[in-house]
């Protein structure tokens, strides 16, 4: 007797014919192992081999091992459900979803994952592995998952069996499961193309994942998704971000910010805690903040976003209310661009601006930076802005309280008419020999315009619109 089971025939007679004898592999009999031993059995099998052994036995026989199997190895147990007859593969999870309520849509899933990849074989490329189970999200979703070279197919009970890309196949991650395809994008005011698609994000309250062969991959989500839909999507002055979002720390809270095409977005919960509130920054304003080191530096990070003004003297600009960097001489900033160009005014400069109406009052917009004199020696601050209406001079710094015994802060911040500025100018080394104003001016009674103003070094009076200076004889000496 010849054994021709592990061959493919056997040499017959004495004229070297050959009879091919192919012998069947007898089927697989799992019902005469224990439910251990026989998930055993099944782990060693092709998944297609394991899938009809397991067909092969009654409903009551085939749960019994797989219970096993799935305490072992869950995503084996997925994938040989995945890949049974539907009748079967709900008879079983009818059972299973008592031990993982999440195997109830398995059957579903994998029709409609199936369907999905045969749409988009091309778009998606070769299989990488089995369909498994994904989730929970951030959201609590279960699913499933079929990874491919180019994506993956995610499925949920909301959204069904969609491509994803493959920076969007961890469910777990800010963005959740799919809740439709992608679809085209606005173009970008920058001219950039590409895509977006929708996700349930992390919280129920939405995410989008966009798509640009420029910017590549960047997902943004509430309170940047609702700020950016505002502002007209990538039609809009924001376009495509160009980066996720990120946290850094303040002074004063914590600060999430995303960069976009147009502008850099910041949310913060400084006005109402728990609650994130987007504010843009942008154009010039942009530059100019980032030019003073963003956030950490003086001007802090944004309350609102930016106005229209139009000042007295006929021109127009725009402002935007920034928190200032928190320490003890800094209170809120303002960014005022114009013709004029684009400068922040500050502490109590800006005070002092705010009371005399700011932009719109008689000072008008500013047209240059403040200019800091100080006196490190005594421990002063002197600084003065020029406007266009005028300037604002400042003077702040501590002196000893004998009464008090401790050291008091002073301030005194005064504003001067656009007569003094010019006068300054027609007569170079006049403003440093009277130096700063000690007082605001006094009306004269005979005009409403008439006036007269002391500072440390003379004084100051204002007829017809003209200034003139009368200096304290050996001051400047």
């Amino acid at each position: 007797m010849v054994d021709a089971s592990h061959g493919q025939g056997i040499q017959a007679g004495d004229n070297n014919h050959q009879t091919n004898v192919f012998m069947q592999q007898a089927p697989i009999d799992l019902a005469a192992l224990s439910s251990h031993g026989a998930a055993d059995k099944v782990k060693g099998l092709s998944r297609d081999d394991a899938v009809v052994a397991l067909a092969r036995l009654p409903v009551d026989e085939a749960l019994k091992i797989l219970e096993v199997v799935l305490a072992d190895d869950e995503g084996l147990a997925v994938s040989l459900l995945a890949h049974m007859n539907h009748r079967r593969a709900q008879e079983l999870v009818a059972e299973l979803k008592a031990v993982k309520p999440w195997l109830e849509n398995l059957p579903a899933a994998s029709a409609a994952i199936a369907a999905c990849e045969q749409a988009a074989r091309v778009e998606l490329g070769e299989r990488v592995g089995q369909i498994e189970h994904a989730g929970p999200s951030g959201l609590g979703t279960e699913g499933y998952r079929q990874r491919h070279r180019n994506g993956a197919i995610l499925w949920s009970a909301r959204g069904g069996a969609t491509v994803v890309p493959p920076p969007a196949a961890d469910v777990q991650g800010v963005l959740g499961f799919p809740l439709g395809v992608a679809r085209r994008a606005q173009r970008s005011p920058s001219g950039t193309d590409g895509t977006f698609q929708r996700f349930e994000g992390p919280s129920g309250e939405g995410a989008t994942l966009y798509c640009s062969e420029r910017h590549g991959f960047a997902a943004i989500q509430k309170p940047f998704l609702t700020y950016h839909d505002r502002m007209g999507g990538t039609g809009g002055q924001l376009g495509f971000p160009t980066r996720p979002a990120d946290s850094v720390s303040h002074t004063l809270t914590t600060v999430l910010h995303q960069p976009f095409e147009g502008g850099m977005v910041y949310a913060a919960s400084l006005r109402s805690p728990g609650r994130l509130v987007a504010v843009g920054v942008f154009a010039e304003m942009l530059e100019y903040h980032e030019a003073h080191n963003r956030i950490m530096g003086p001007l802090g990070f944004p309350l609102d976003d930016a106005v229209d003004v139009v000042s007295p003297h006929g021109t127009s600009g725009r402002r935007q209310d920034f928190t200032g960097s928190g320490g003890e001489d800094s209170g809120p900033a303002t960014i005022y661009t114009s013709t004029h160009g684009t400068f922040a005014v500050r502490s109590s400069i800006r005070a002092r601006y705010e009371q005399l109406a700011g932009a719109v009052g008689s000072m008008g917009l500013p047209i240059a930076e403040e200019v800091d004199s100080r006196i490190y020696a005594l421990g002063l601050r002197r600084g003065y802005q020029a406007f266009e209406g005028g300037a604002i001079y400042t003077t702040s710094g501590r002196r000893a309280s004998f009464l008090a015994a401790a050291w008091q802060k002073r301030e005194r911040t005064i504003e001067v008419r656009k007569a003094v500025i010019e006068m300054f100018a027609s007569s170079p080394g006049l403003e440093r020999t009277l130096g700063f104003p000690r007082e605001v001016e006094k009306r004269l009674a005979e005009s409403d315009d008439d006036a007269v103003q002391f500072f440390e070094n003379g004084v100051v009076t204002i007829r017809g619109g003209r200034a003139q200076a009368w200096v304290r004889p050996g001051a400047g000496g």
